[in-house]
């Protein structure tokens, strides 16, 4: 793992905003998925599928998003921790 502050530091202003952009959309899309499966399949299943879903959007948020607000903190938009 890259140190803090160090990871994407090259990335233009541009690509950050494309960049979180799309992961911001791709976290909305995750978090529909769970509303689309939720009574289609069974409630072990389902966990299973949420914690799964939970890893991606974490794993997102935490080494994608985070070093790019680093760098441009004022893309973080409100309730991004």
């Amino acid at each position: 793992m890259v140190a803090p502050g160090k990871k994407f530091s090259s990335m233009d202003r541009d690509h950050a905003e494309r960049i979180v952009s799309m992961c911001l959309a791709h976290t909305a899309r995750l978090d529909q998925s769970l509303a689309t499966v939720l009574g289609a399949i069974s409630e072990e299943d389902f966990n299973e599928y949420r914690k799964t879903v939970s890893w991606l959007m974490a794993t997102m948020v935490l080494d994608v998003l985070n070093p790019i607000f680093e760098v441009y903190p004022d893309l973080k938009p409100e309730g991004i921790r």
